[in-house]
């Protein structure tokens, strides 16, 4: 199987073409597709290791994310421009969703967080709540979970 990576996964066509204009994104969405089916293919036929495949296709992926992780906040400012909620763009439906938040509460005991996070939903509206003998429950302490980007591809 004597390919070598650098010979057939050779990624120089996507750089050369590459070109930072949507009409052009699209373009190599379908070149970056059709390199992959070569890679496959190459496999398939025995001209390439299957092992050295995939783990070139995690590196591509492992890459990839780092991109996405740069291009987030960006991604969900742009988004937000928008004002529906389902938003149909480059072949996608894209939706800013908030995380899960999280609550922490001041003791353990099970049967007593939900008076807290009770608590915090009631200091929210300028108000708090106490036990049966009168005493103050202190609030939950809440953390909002951060915004994501939801995408369908259509």
């Amino acid at each position: 199987m004597g390919a070598n990576s650098r010979d057939f996964l050779d990624m120089r066509e996507l750089e050369e073409t590459a070109d930072t204009t949507p009409t052009n994104l699209t373009l190599n969405k379908a070149l970056l597709n059709t390199r992959v089916q070569q890679i496959k293919q190459e496999v398939d036929e025995g001209r390439v290791n299957p092992l050295e495949a995939y783990i070139f296709l995690n590196w591509m992926m492992k890459v990839a994310d780092a991109a996405k992780a740069q291009l987030k906040e960006e991604a969900i400012e742009e988004a937000e421009k928008h004002s529906e909620k389902d938003i149909k763009v480059y072949d996608a439906t894209v939706t800013v969703k908030n995380g899960a938040g999280r609550y922490s509460y001041p003791d353990y005991i099970k049967d007593l967080q939900e008076q807290h996070k009770l608590a915090y939903q009631a200091a929210q509206k300028g108000q708090t709540i106490t036990d049966e003998e009168g005493t103050v429950i202190e609030p939950a302490k809440y953390s909002p979970g951060s915004q994501t980007l939801s995408i369908k591809f259509l």
